[in-house]
Protein backbone atom coordinates (compact mmCIF):
# COMPACT_ATOMS: atom_id res chain seq x y z
CA UNK A 1 0.00 0.00 0.00
CA UNK A 2 1.60 3.53 -0.61
CA UNK A 3 1.77 4.21 3.17
CA UNK A 4 5.82 4.04 3.18
CA UNK A 5 5.90 7.50 4.17
CA UNK A 6 4.38 6.53 7.48
CA UNK A 7 6.43 3.41 7.94
CA UNK A 8 9.74 2.09 6.37
CA UNK A 9 9.09 0.62 2.85
CA UNK A 10 12.30 0.71 0.65
CA UNK A 11 14.24 3.47 0.38
CA UNK A 12 16.11 4.79 -2.67
CA UNK A 13 17.92 1.60 -4.00
CA UNK A 14 21.18 1.04 -5.18
CA UNK A 15 21.35 -1.02 -8.06
CA UNK A 16 24.32 0.70 -10.20
CA UNK A 17 22.05 0.99 -13.05
CA UNK A 18 19.80 3.71 -13.32
CA UNK A 19 17.04 2.04 -15.16
CA UNK A 20 17.18 -0.49 -12.85
CA UNK A 21 16.35 1.85 -10.14
CA UNK A 22 13.40 3.28 -12.13
CA UNK A 23 12.32 0.24 -12.96
CA UNK A 24 12.09 -1.03 -8.87
CA UNK A 25 10.33 2.42 -7.83
CA UNK A 26 8.34 1.89 -10.52
CA UNK A 27 7.29 -2.09 -9.69
CA UNK A 28 7.24 -0.89 -6.22
CA UNK A 29 3.80 1.27 -7.23
CA UNK A 30 2.06 -1.61 -8.97
CA UNK A 31 2.34 -3.88 -5.77
CA UNK A 32 1.34 -1.03 -3.74
CA UNK A 33 -2.11 -0.87 -5.84
CA UNK A 34 -2.39 -4.58 -6.16
CA UNK A 35 -0.09 -6.61 -4.15
CA UNK A 36 -0.65 -10.77 -5.12
CA UNK A 37 2.10 -12.93 -6.16
CA UNK A 38 1.46 -13.22 -10.13
CA UNK A 39 3.00 -10.64 -12.04
CA UNK A 40 0.56 -10.86 -14.92
CA UNK A 41 -2.29 -10.06 -12.34
CA UNK A 42 -0.80 -7.03 -11.28
CA UNK A 43 0.58 -5.38 -14.22
CA UNK A 44 -1.60 -5.48 -16.98
CA UNK A 45 0.55 -3.91 -19.58
CA UNK A 46 2.52 -6.62 -21.22
CA UNK A 47 5.73 -4.65 -21.67
CA UNK A 48 5.89 -3.75 -18.61
CA UNK A 49 5.11 -6.84 -17.32
CA UNK A 50 7.92 -8.21 -19.23
CA UNK A 51 9.95 -5.66 -17.16
CA UNK A 52 9.30 -6.95 -14.29
CA UNK A 53 10.25 -10.54 -14.96
CA UNK A 54 12.95 -9.54 -16.41
CA UNK A 55 13.81 -7.51 -13.36
CA UNK A 56 13.25 -10.59 -10.76
CA UNK A 57 15.70 -12.66 -13.12
CA UNK A 58 18.56 -9.84 -13.39
CA UNK A 59 21.40 -11.07 -11.85
CA UNK A 60 22.28 -7.68 -10.04
CA UNK A 61 19.18 -7.52 -8.42
CA UNK A 62 19.68 -10.14 -4.95
CA UNK A 63 17.43 -10.57 -2.47
CA UNK A 64 20.09 -9.10 -0.09
CA UNK A 65 20.21 -6.10 -1.90
CA UNK A 66 16.21 -5.81 -1.75
CA UNK A 67 16.40 -6.23 1.95
CA UNK A 68 19.39 -3.83 2.45
CA UNK A 69 17.29 -1.36 0.89
CA UNK A 70 14.21 -2.09 3.34
CA UNK A 71 17.03 -1.73 5.82
CA UNK A 72 18.11 1.55 5.07
CA UNK A 73 14.76 3.18 5.62
CA UNK A 74 13.85 0.96 9.08
CA UNK A 75 17.39 2.33 9.90
CA UNK A 76 16.23 6.40 9.56
CA UNK A 77 13.40 5.46 10.53
CA UNK A 78 14.87 4.22 13.60
CA UNK A 79 16.55 7.42 14.01
CA UNK A 80 14.68 9.81 13.45
CA UNK A 81 12.11 8.56 15.96
CA UNK A 82 14.30 9.22 19.41
CA UNK A 83 11.44 7.55 21.45
CA UNK A 84 12.29 4.11 20.08
CA UNK A 85 14.85 2.57 22.30
CA UNK A 86 13.87 -0.89 22.14
CA UNK A 87 12.56 -3.05 19.37
CA UNK A 88 11.33 -6.40 19.39
CA UNK A 89 12.48 -9.41 16.96
CA UNK A 90 9.83 -11.92 16.72
CA UNK A 91 11.53 -14.63 14.91
CA UNK A 92 9.18 -17.89 13.46
CA UNK A 93 9.01 -20.33 10.40
CA UNK A 94 6.46 -21.07 8.01
CA UNK A 95 6.31 -23.17 4.41
CA UNK A 96 6.01 -22.32 0.93
CA UNK A 97 4.42 -24.84 -0.70
CA UNK A 98 5.00 -24.75 -4.50
CA UNK A 99 3.81 -28.12 -5.41
CA UNK A 100 1.44 -27.34 -7.71
CA UNK A 101 3.80 -25.83 -9.14
CA UNK A 102 6.54 -28.50 -10.70
CA UNK A 103 8.00 -26.38 -13.12
CA UNK A 104 9.84 -24.09 -10.63
CA UNK A 105 12.99 -25.33 -10.04
CA UNK A 106 15.10 -25.56 -6.82
CA UNK A 107 12.57 -26.43 -4.68
CA UNK A 108 13.05 -29.42 -1.50
CA UNK A 109 10.95 -31.65 0.57
CA UNK A 110 8.38 -30.27 2.47
CA UNK A 111 6.59 -32.34 5.90
CA UNK A 112 7.35 -35.79 6.44
CA UNK A 113 9.86 -38.96 4.51
CA UNK A 114 6.48 -40.08 2.96
CA UNK A 115 5.37 -36.66 1.98
CA UNK A 116 5.70 -35.38 -1.74
CA UNK A 117 5.20 -32.07 -1.38
CA UNK A 118 7.61 -29.29 -2.68
CA UNK A 119 8.92 -25.82 -1.59
CA UNK A 120 10.83 -23.65 0.62
CA UNK A 121 10.85 -23.21 4.05
CA UNK A 122 10.98 -19.53 5.18
CA UNK A 123 12.48 -17.89 8.67
CA UNK A 124 11.37 -14.74 9.15
CA UNK A 125 12.34 -11.96 11.94
CA UNK A 126 9.82 -9.31 11.83
CA UNK A 127 10.90 -6.51 13.12
CA UNK A 128 7.95 -5.09 15.90
CA UNK A 129 7.62 -1.56 18.69
CA UNK A 130 7.45 -2.48 22.12
CA UNK A 131 3.59 -1.47 21.73
CA UNK A 132 3.26 -4.23 19.39
CA UNK A 133 3.26 -2.00 16.26
CA UNK A 134 5.05 -3.88 13.26
CA UNK A 135 7.62 -1.70 11.22
CA UNK A 136 9.70 -3.82 8.72
CA UNK A 137 11.75 -6.99 7.93
CA UNK A 138 14.88 -8.18 10.03
CA UNK A 139 15.78 -10.67 8.05
CA UNK A 140 14.59 -13.66 5.96
CA UNK A 141 16.05 -16.64 5.30
CA UNK A 142 14.64 -19.00 2.61
CA UNK A 143 16.45 -22.63 1.51
CA UNK A 144 14.91 -25.49 0.71
CA UNK A 145 15.19 -28.85 2.71
CA UNK A 146 17.01 -31.78 0.38
CA UNK A 147 16.23 -34.54 2.58
CA UNK A 148 13.96 -35.38 5.73
CA UNK A 149 15.67 -36.67 8.40
CA UNK A 150 14.19 -39.01 10.64
CA UNK A 151 14.26 -38.71 14.56
CA UNK A 152 16.80 -40.90 16.15
CA UNK A 153 19.75 -39.68 14.25
CA UNK A 154 23.12 -40.28 15.80
CA UNK A 155 25.28 -37.70 17.50
CA UNK A 156 23.14 -35.20 16.16
CA UNK A 157 25.05 -32.60 19.13
CA UNK A 158 28.33 -33.24 17.26
CA UNK A 159 27.24 -31.76 14.26
CA UNK A 160 28.45 -28.17 14.53
CA UNK A 161 25.80 -25.58 15.35
CA UNK A 162 27.06 -23.57 12.05
CA UNK A 163 25.62 -26.61 10.00
CA UNK A 164 22.57 -27.23 11.88
CA UNK A 165 18.58 -26.00 10.49
CA UNK A 166 18.81 -24.40 13.54
CA UNK A 167 21.64 -21.77 12.54
CA UNK A 168 18.41 -19.86 11.33
CA UNK A 169 17.80 -17.96 14.86
CA UNK A 170 21.47 -16.62 15.17
CA UNK A 171 21.67 -15.66 11.10
CA UNK A 172 18.22 -13.91 12.06
CA UNK A 173 19.87 -11.77 14.05
CA UNK A 174 22.93 -10.80 12.13
CA UNK A 175 21.17 -10.48 9.02
CA UNK A 176 19.46 -7.03 10.59
CA UNK A 177 22.88 -4.82 11.04
CA UNK A 178 21.97 -1.94 13.53
CA UNK A 179 25.83 -0.85 14.12
CA UNK A 180 24.78 2.75 13.47
CA UNK A 181 21.64 3.04 16.09
CA UNK A 182 24.34 2.13 19.45
CA UNK A 183 21.59 2.86 22.00
CA UNK A 184 18.95 0.91 20.53
CA UNK A 185 18.21 -2.03 22.29
CA UNK A 186 17.38 -5.44 20.58
CA UNK A 187 15.02 -7.95 22.01
CA UNK A 188 14.60 -11.33 20.34
CA UNK A 189 11.42 -13.07 20.93
CA UNK A 190 10.69 -16.87 20.16
CA UNK A 191 8.55 -19.93 20.78
CA UNK A 192 9.89 -23.12 22.36
CA UNK A 193 11.75 -23.99 19.12
CA UNK A 194 14.22 -21.24 19.96
CA UNK A 195 15.22 -22.78 23.30
CA UNK A 196 18.25 -24.68 22.59
CA UNK A 197 21.25 -23.34 25.15
CA UNK A 198 23.69 -22.26 22.25
CA UNK A 199 21.05 -19.90 21.37
CA UNK A 200 20.36 -18.33 24.78
CA UNK A 201 24.14 -18.13 25.49
CA UNK A 202 25.03 -16.32 22.34
CA UNK A 203 21.92 -13.83 22.82
CA UNK A 204 23.30 -13.20 26.37
CA UNK A 205 27.17 -13.41 25.02
CA UNK A 206 26.24 -10.62 22.50
CA UNK A 207 24.39 -8.06 24.71
CA UNK A 208 21.18 -8.57 23.30
CA UNK A 209 17.96 -9.46 25.32
CA UNK A 210 15.25 -12.08 24.62
CA UNK A 211 12.24 -13.64 25.59
CA UNK A 212 11.93 -17.36 24.35
CA UNK A 213 9.43 -20.11 25.40
CA UNK A 214 10.54 -23.03 27.51
CA UNK A 215 10.75 -26.17 25.89
CA UNK A 216 13.31 -27.87 28.03
CA UNK A 217 13.11 -28.33 31.90
CA UNK A 218 17.01 -28.01 32.88
CA UNK A 219 18.55 -27.90 35.86
CA UNK A 220 19.95 -25.13 37.96
CA UNK A 221 22.54 -24.15 39.99
CA UNK A 222 20.55 -24.84 42.91
CA UNK A 223 20.50 -28.83 41.56
CA UNK A 224 16.46 -28.66 40.96
CA UNK A 225 14.53 -28.26 37.79
CA UNK A 226 13.19 -25.18 36.41
CA UNK A 227 9.80 -25.85 36.77
CA UNK A 228 10.40 -27.28 39.88
CA UNK A 229 11.89 -24.63 41.08
CA UNK A 230 9.07 -22.23 40.35
CA UNK A 231 5.98 -25.19 42.03
CA UNK A 232 5.76 -23.73 44.90
CA UNK A 233 5.58 -19.57 43.68
CA UNK A 234 2.70 -18.11 44.58
CA UNK A 235 0.92 -15.95 42.31
CA UNK A 236 2.06 -12.38 42.68
CA UNK A 237 -0.11 -10.90 40.54
CA UNK A 238 -2.70 -11.19 37.77
CA UNK A 239 -2.85 -9.60 33.95
CA UNK A 240 -5.24 -10.01 30.76
CA UNK A 241 -3.56 -10.28 27.65
CA UNK A 242 -5.34 -10.64 24.28
CA UNK A 243 -4.43 -14.01 22.02
CA UNK A 244 -4.99 -15.51 19.37
CA UNK A 245 -6.76 -18.59 18.91
CA UNK A 246 -5.96 -22.19 16.87
CA UNK A 247 -6.36 -21.86 13.42
CA UNK A 248 -4.48 -22.53 9.96
CA UNK A 249 -3.48 -19.73 7.35
CA UNK A 250 -6.36 -19.98 5.79
CA UNK A 251 -8.72 -19.92 8.44
CA UNK A 252 -10.08 -16.70 10.64
CA UNK A 253 -8.32 -16.75 13.91
CA UNK A 254 -10.59 -14.91 16.54
CA UNK A 255 -8.28 -12.86 19.20
CA UNK A 256 -9.97 -13.40 23.17
CA UNK A 257 -8.59 -11.52 26.45
CA UNK A 258 -7.49 -14.18 28.92
CA UNK A 259 -6.61 -13.61 32.08
CA UNK A 260 -3.06 -15.24 33.85
CA UNK A 261 -1.50 -15.70 37.24
CA UNK A 262 1.62 -14.74 37.54
CA UNK A 263 5.21 -15.49 39.12
CA UNK A 264 8.60 -15.55 38.18
CA UNK A 265 12.04 -16.72 39.83
CA UNK A 266 15.38 -15.53 39.31
CA UNK A 267 17.69 -18.51 38.80
CA UNK A 268 21.02 -19.63 37.38
CA UNK A 269 20.88 -22.22 34.53
CA UNK A 270 23.19 -25.00 34.06
CA UNK A 271 24.27 -26.27 30.52
CA UNK A 272 23.41 -29.41 29.56
CA UNK A 273 25.58 -31.99 29.86
CA UNK A 274 26.49 -32.98 26.82
CA UNK A 275 26.38 -29.99 25.07
CA UNK A 276 30.06 -29.32 23.76
CA UNK A 277 31.50 -26.64 25.86
CA UNK A 278 33.99 -25.50 23.20
CA UNK A 279 30.81 -23.89 21.22
CA UNK A 280 29.28 -21.92 24.68
CA UNK A 281 30.80 -19.29 26.32
CA UNK A 282 28.98 -19.64 29.41
CA UNK A 283 28.21 -23.23 31.26
CA UNK A 284 25.96 -21.23 33.62
CA UNK A 285 23.69 -18.33 32.64
CA UNK A 286 21.13 -15.55 35.08
CA UNK A 287 17.67 -16.09 33.87
CA UNK A 288 14.59 -14.65 34.55
CA UNK A 289 11.53 -17.24 34.46
CA UNK A 290 8.18 -15.89 34.02
CA UNK A 291 5.19 -18.41 34.92
CA UNK A 292 2.15 -17.50 33.60
CA UNK A 293 -1.13 -19.41 33.73
CA UNK A 294 -4.52 -18.92 32.55
CA UNK A 295 -7.01 -18.29 35.23
CA UNK A 296 -10.30 -20.48 34.81
CA UNK A 297 -9.91 -21.08 31.28
CA UNK A 298 -13.35 -21.77 29.25
CA UNK A 299 -15.44 -24.74 28.62
CA UNK A 300 -12.96 -26.46 31.15
CA UNK A 301 -9.86 -26.23 28.46
CA UNK A 302 -6.47 -26.97 29.23
CA UNK A 303 -5.21 -23.64 30.76
CA UNK A 304 -3.09 -21.80 28.96
CA UNK A 305 0.53 -21.78 30.33
CA UNK A 306 3.94 -20.07 29.54
CA UNK A 307 7.40 -20.52 30.94
CA UNK A 308 9.30 -17.28 29.62
CA UNK A 309 12.48 -17.32 29.64
CA UNK A 310 14.29 -13.59 29.65
CA UNK A 311 17.58 -12.09 30.81
CA UNK A 312 15.85 -8.87 30.57
CA UNK A 313 16.05 -7.07 33.90
CA UNK A 314 12.98 -8.23 36.01
CA UNK A 315 12.30 -6.53 39.65
CA UNK A 316 9.36 -6.66 40.25
CA UNK A 317 5.36 -7.58 39.05
CA UNK A 318 5.59 -4.17 36.82
CA UNK A 319 8.75 -6.10 34.76
CA UNK A 320 7.20 -9.50 34.61
CA UNK A 321 4.03 -8.36 33.25
CA UNK A 322 5.76 -6.06 30.53
CA UNK A 323 7.65 -9.46 29.08
CA UNK A 324 4.49 -11.29 29.12
CA UNK A 325 2.85 -8.44 27.05
CA UNK A 326 6.23 -8.17 24.51
CA UNK A 327 5.32 -12.14 24.50
CA UNK A 328 1.74 -11.76 23.73
CA UNK A 329 3.04 -10.10 20.51
CA UNK A 330 4.38 -13.25 19.29
CA UNK A 331 1.33 -14.27 17.15
CA UNK A 332 2.20 -11.19 15.11
CA UNK A 333 4.48 -12.59 13.12
CA UNK A 334 2.03 -15.78 12.14
CA UNK A 335 -0.58 -13.15 11.24
CA UNK A 336 2.32 -11.47 8.80
CA UNK A 337 2.88 -15.25 7.47
CA UNK A 338 -0.95 -15.43 6.96
CA UNK A 339 -0.79 -11.99 5.13
CA UNK A 340 1.85 -13.04 2.83
CA UNK A 341 0.73 -16.84 1.79
CA UNK A 342 -3.51 -16.22 2.15
CA UNK A 343 -3.33 -12.75 1.23
CA UNK A 344 -1.13 -11.81 -1.39
CA UNK A 345 -0.95 -15.82 -2.42
CA UNK A 346 2.85 -16.10 -2.87
CA UNK A 347 2.33 -19.44 -3.50
CA UNK A 348 0.88 -18.93 -6.56
CA UNK A 349 3.84 -17.14 -7.94
CA UNK A 350 4.97 -18.60 -10.84
CA UNK A 351 8.56 -17.97 -11.52
CA UNK A 352 10.64 -20.68 -13.08
CA UNK A 353 13.37 -20.97 -10.50
CA UNK A 354 14.44 -20.68 -6.60
CA UNK A 355 16.52 -17.77 -6.65
CA UNK A 356 14.11 -15.32 -8.76
CA UNK A 357 11.59 -16.87 -6.59
CA UNK A 358 13.28 -15.55 -3.47
CA UNK A 359 13.17 -11.94 -4.91
CA UNK A 360 10.15 -11.86 -4.88
CA UNK A 361 9.04 -13.59 -1.48
CA UNK A 362 11.41 -10.62 0.20
CA UNK A 363 9.86 -7.89 -2.39
CA UNK A 364 6.49 -8.60 -1.02
CA UNK A 365 7.14 -9.55 2.44
CA UNK A 366 8.05 -5.82 2.85
CA UNK A 367 4.28 -4.75 1.13
CA UNK A 368 2.72 -7.44 3.55
CA UNK A 369 4.22 -5.64 6.56
CA UNK A 370 2.54 -2.49 5.54
CA UNK A 371 -0.68 -4.01 5.75
CA UNK A 372 -0.43 -5.23 9.13
CA UNK A 373 0.57 -2.06 10.38
CA UNK A 374 -2.49 -0.56 9.29
CA UNK A 375 -4.12 -3.30 11.03
CA UNK A 376 -2.02 -2.63 14.19
CA UNK A 377 -2.44 0.82 13.95
CA UNK A 378 -6.49 0.95 14.68
CA UNK A 379 -6.20 -1.33 17.40
CA UNK A 380 -3.04 0.61 19.43
CA UNK A 381 -4.63 4.19 18.59
CA UNK A 382 -7.62 3.62 16.43
CA UNK A 383 -8.80 7.27 17.10
CA UNK A 384 -5.11 8.83 16.12
CA UNK A 385 -6.55 11.52 12.92
CA UNK A 386 -6.38 9.47 9.54
CA UNK A 387 -3.78 11.32 8.14
CA UNK A 388 -1.49 9.29 10.50
CA UNK A 389 -2.25 6.41 7.46
CA UNK A 390 -3.20 8.13 4.57
CA UNK A 391 -1.60 10.32 2.43
CA UNK A 392 -3.36 13.36 0.98
CA UNK A 393 -4.40 11.92 -2.29
CA UNK A 394 -5.72 8.95 -0.38
CA UNK A 395 -7.42 10.74 1.97
CA UNK A 396 -9.08 12.75 -0.89
CA UNK A 397 -10.33 9.70 -2.75
CA UNK A 398 -11.28 7.90 0.20
CA UNK A 399 -13.35 10.99 1.79
CA UNK A 400 -14.55 12.04 -1.20
CA UNK A 401 -16.09 8.24 -1.73
CA UNK A 402 -17.26 8.31 1.68
CA UNK A 403 -19.56 10.97 1.22
CA UNK A 404 -20.91 10.12 -2.04
CA UNK A 405 -21.94 6.26 -1.11
CA UNK A 406 -22.86 6.94 2.66
CA UNK A 407 -22.60 10.51 3.51
CA UNK A 408 -19.94 9.11 6.32
CA UNK A 409 -17.47 11.30 7.53
CA UNK A 410 -13.86 9.94 7.95
CA UNK A 411 -11.99 11.59 10.69
CA UNK A 412 -9.58 8.54 12.61
CA UNK A 413 -7.68 5.83 11.56
CA UNK A 414 -10.76 3.21 12.96
CA UNK A 415 -13.41 5.38 10.60
CA UNK A 416 -10.92 4.77 7.41
CA UNK A 417 -9.58 1.16 8.45
CA UNK A 418 -13.36 -0.09 8.81
CA UNK A 419 -14.37 1.83 5.63
CA UNK A 420 -11.73 0.34 3.41
CA UNK A 421 -12.26 -2.98 4.85
CA UNK A 422 -16.45 -2.49 4.05
CA UNK A 423 -14.73 -2.57 0.67
CA UNK A 424 -13.44 -5.73 1.00
CA UNK A 425 -16.43 -7.17 2.37
CA UNK A 426 -16.26 -6.61 6.23
CA UNK A 427 -20.07 -6.13 7.31
CA UNK A 428 -18.98 -3.95 10.45
CA UNK A 429 -21.96 -5.30 13.01
CA UNK A 430 -21.01 -5.49 16.73
CA UNK A 431 -20.52 -9.11 16.65
CA UNK A 432 -17.77 -8.80 14.22
CA UNK A 433 -15.43 -6.44 16.14
CA UNK A 434 -12.61 -5.10 14.15
CA UNK A 435 -11.70 -5.63 10.49
CA UNK A 436 -9.43 -8.94 9.73
CA UNK A 437 -5.99 -8.76 7.73
CA UNK A 438 -7.73 -10.43 4.62
CA UNK A 439 -10.71 -8.25 4.29
CA UNK A 440 -8.34 -5.33 5.22
CA UNK A 441 -6.10 -7.02 2.23
CA UNK A 442 -8.94 -6.73 -0.38
CA UNK A 443 -10.42 -3.89 0.83
CA UNK A 444 -6.83 -2.18 0.34
CA UNK A 445 -7.04 -3.28 -3.22
CA UNK A 446 -10.73 -2.40 -4.34
CA UNK A 447 -9.98 0.69 -3.12
CA UNK A 448 -7.00 1.59 -5.41
CA UNK A 449 -8.79 0.89 -8.14
CA UNK A 450 -11.14 3.71 -7.41
CA UNK A 451 -8.09 5.80 -7.07
CA UNK A 452 -6.64 4.72 -10.24
CA UNK A 453 -10.10 6.00 -11.92
CA UNK A 454 -10.33 9.01 -10.05
CA UNK A 455 -6.93 10.34 -10.77
CA UNK A 456 -6.91 8.91 -14.62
Amino acid sequence: MPIQNQIPGFSQSNFCDKRLDKRFLKIIEEFQKNPQAILSHVIQNSHQCKAAYRFFNNHQISKDKLLKSHHNGLIHFLKSNDGIGEILEIQDTTKCDFTDHPKTAGMGKLGSKKDNRKGMECHTSLIVTTDGLALGIGSMDLWSRNEIKGNGQKNIRKIPIEEKESFKWFKAIDGFDTKNLSNLQRIIIGDREADFYEFTDFICATDKKMVIRLRWDRKTEDGIMIKEALKNTKAMGFTKVKIKSKGGIKTAREEREIELAVSYSNLTVCAPKNIDKSTIHNEKLKLTIIHAREVNPENNEEPLEWYLITNVEVNDLDDALKIIRWYSYRWLVEEFHKILKAGIKIEEARLSEKPRLEKLIVFLSVIAVQILWMTRVNRIDPEAPVESILSEDEMEVLLKHAQKKTQKKINTVDDAVRYIANLGGFKGRKSDGNPGLLTLWRGLIKFYDIMDGYFT
